[in-house]
């Protein structure tokens, strides 16, 4: 008999990721039960845009009685349980393939990869979400929910496919380790998962003190045969890295290694505390093990990347405060060439040979020698060049990107090269890689049509500007930013602010017109640059002082404190430059 999977979901107020959740799956399930703990948002209505089978449910304080409702509710033979914040994906072949692969099989461990906003920190580990519809599996737990199967059921882990699960803003997530804190609290913590799981919570909170006893409880309450010890120990080391205490953290890497010596994870825990406190060859040795290492079996936690591209930044990193620059050099290029996606090592090595070199010669050796070989790699060093100065250069990076990008790729280079062209004093560039943008898109975003107004001020064209301006005024957040555009057009055609809106958000105002001078006063220019390009710039920040005197006292005083700042940091930097204090 042909194996059914049904999709078993219980949501709250996920908007945000349903949709991309739910299109991930719908190919691989034939039914979608979608059980909602009382949404506020659009949650439901996502739902049932998928399915007609969605269920509001009373919630009680636990998860697993709502998982085990939601699963009730299947009349599948086999349950894929999924949260609203993860998808589905690596997976070539059906679902149905591989239980057919697999006949003897009662439930599936699929990899979870969790991302993070810093990529050191992807972290994956096993959780058993596919398995057969059976009333003898259940879910256990208030939180932390723990599908129980019974000692005779079959369980195998599988490389593919996996679930990606997508970070949470920080606020929500605060709430929900709050959430989770209060429901364990209620449970038993002499268990070695609520001890983790308690002590897991604390550390997401940063609240290290804490998170350490569970922790600790948790590791001597452990097997190593268990596969939840490799997660423990991962956040012990990194909860007494946190909390300065590195001679216990490397004193469980030098243990722990013994017990697993083939853990890459662990080999880079312990080069990590050894950077950290600069003692780089120790460092290099631990990282040296871990590439050296193969990636961890299925049942381990593990973060992408330590028996690679990870540990190979960290060593090009150590080798460079060390000053052995080929070193460094040729680890920097080998995670690169490993991800070219993590983009730590190109900021890295851009900037380590920049300072021994001219940064236009290092720039084009990365191409020639394709080390940058994506769009998203050229924009990041762009930014870098930008940042630090060299905006016709960040210009230039963008546009040899150009023949590797794809259209979607060159779409973004282009608007990025907008803004480029602007500070590098060439407006009128500006105005004409948006004339292309429009050829390709008629309805351009508002970043982009606010580079367009800098150029169009730039240029003095203040009608121009004023009219663009006030297209732009009704969206959201640069509504603000359109009426200080609209404020400085109306002081330089009339010489008066007369018509500004009453009920006009001034001290807002006044913050989006000090952006615009700071971004005058930010121009450089180099050997290229035209001899009239300063004066553009002078001009429009010159207007942006006399509107900020004109639009009331608040953002006279504004204007007043801006230029002490900035006294202050000209006068901090001549006192160091020529110890004059």
């Amino acid at each position: 008999m042909q194996p059914t999977i049904g999709l078993a979901m219980i949501v709250h107020n996920d908007q945000a990721h349903l949709v991309q959740c739910l299109e991930s799956v719908k190919s691989h399930v034939q039914e979608m039960v979608i059980v909602d703990i009382g949404s506020a948002d659009e949650t439901t209505a996502i739902a049932r845009r998928y399915t007609d089978k969605v269920f509001e449910y009373s919630w009680n304080d636990d998860f697993s009685a709502a998982r085990n409702f939601s699963i009730d509710q299947l009349a599948t033979s086999w349950v894929l349980v999924m949260n609203a914040d993860e998808r589905l994906e690596g997976l070539t072949g059906t679902l149905e393939a591989l239980l057919t692969q697999h006949p003897d099989t009662d439930g599936f461990y699929l990899t979870i990869c969790q991302t993070a906003p810093d990529p050191e920190t992807d972290d994956t580990f096993p959780a058993l979400r596919l398995f057969r519809r059976d009333p003898a599996y259940r879910f256990e737990g208030r939180v932390y929910e723990t599908l129980r199967l019974p000692e005779a059921a079959k369980r195998l882990m599988v490389t593919a496919p996996f679930i990606k699960r997508i970070s949470t803003p920080e606020a929500l997530s605060r709430d929900k380790h709050q959430r989770n804190l209060a429901l364990l609290q209620q449970m038993d913590t002499e268990h070695s998962l609520i001890s983790f799981a308690m002590g897991l919570e604390f550390f997401q909170l940063k609240r290290y003190e804490d998170a350490l006893p569970h922790l600790q409880k948790a590791l001597n309450s452990t097997q190593p045969d268990d596969g939840l010890r490799t997660a423990v120990i991962r956040y012990l080391i990194r909860c007494l890295n946190a909390l300065g205490r590195h001679a216990e953290a490397i004193g469980i890497c030098i243990k722990e290694t013994k017990r697993y010596p083939d853990y890459c994870d662990l080999h880079y825990e312990g080069g990590v505390i050894f950077e950290e406190k600069g003692e780089y060859p120790l460092a290099i040795k631990w990282f040296t093990k871990a590439v050296e290492c193969q990636k961890p079996p299925l049942g381990y936690f593990h973060t992408i990347g330590t028996e690679s591209f990870l540990s190979l930044y960290h060593l090009g990193y150590c080798h460079e405060m060390k000053k052995e620059y080929l070193k460094a050099e040729e680890n920097y290029q080998k995670a690169i060439t490993s991800n070219p996606d993590f983009v730590k090592p190109l900021q890295r090595l851009f900037l380590m040979k920049s300072a021994l070199s001219d940064p236009a010669t290092v720039l084009y050796a990365l191409f020639e020698s394709e080390l940058i070989k994506m769009a998203d790699q050229a924009l990041f060093l762009g930014e870098l060049l930008f940042d630090i100065g060299y905006y016709r250069l960040a210009n230039r990076c963008l546009e040899k990107a150009l023949p590797l990008s794809q259209t979607t790729d060159s779409h973004r280079l282009h608007q990025r090269m907008v803004r480029y062209e602007n500070y590098s004093g060439n407006p009128a560039g500006a105005l004409q890689k948006i004339d292309q943008l429009r050829r390709s898109q008629p309805t351009i975003d508002p970043e982009i049509a606010v580079e367009e107004i800098m150029a169009l001020m730039l240029l003095q064209d203040y009608s121009a500007a004023a009219d663009k301006a006030n297209a732009l005024s009704g969206q959201g957040q640069f509504s603000e930013t359109a009426l200080a555009i609209l404020a400085m057009t109306t002081l330089a055609r009339e010489h008066t602010l007369s018509g500004i809106p009453e009920n006009t958000n001034k001290a807002a105002v006044a913050e989006r017109i000090l952006n615009i001078i700071e971004r005058c006063l930010s121009f450089i220019p180099d050997s290229e640059t035209d001899p009239d390009s300063m004066a553009l710039f002078i001009n429009l920040a010159s207007l942006g002082i006399r509107t900020l005197t004109a639009l009331s006292p608040d953002s006279a005083a504004m204007l007043i404190r801006y230029i002490d700042d900035k006294a202050d940091t000209v006068q901090n930097l001549m006192n160091y430059k020529f110890n004059l204090s």
